[in-house]
């Protein structure tokens, strides 16, 4: 089943806590736990992209009920290594007659520390 090669991820938000002297700073927080699949993208595309600046493109794939969007910051809990997802989760999800719902969306590596891209 495509859920035994899945693994522990967790949503990652953006909060805004008071710097104690009147103003504000972005802080993360760990959010709600999730499991997907995630495999780095070796295929011309993926190469293309890698020639253009992007470090390192990744396939992220997760049940069809996962609530990931474009933009969306996400941790995988075995590494702590962050990702960003990089597409829309419009037309990633397999047919609705199929056995297996899932969706499929691209990632890149993401430097939280940073608020950039490695």
């Amino acid at each position: 089943m495509l859920s035994d090669y899945m693994e522990i991820f967790v949503f990652i938000e953006k909060h805004s806590v008071s710097d104690g002297g009147g103003g504000f700073v972005e802080d993360w927080v760990e959010g709600s736990e999730f499991k997907a699949g995630i495999t780095r993208d070796s295929s011309t595309q993926g190469k293309i992209a890698e020639q253009q600046g992007v470090k390192d493109l990744y396939t992220v794939v997760a049940m069809v009920n996962t609530p990931l969007k474009y933009n969306d910051i996400i941790k995988r809990k075995s590494d702590n290594e962050y990702f960003r997802i990089t597409t829309s989760d419009k037309d990633n999800s397999t047919p609705s007659r199929a056995r297996i719902q899932n969706k499929q969306f691209s990632a890149e590596r993401y430097d939280l520390n940073q608020m950039r891209e490695v």
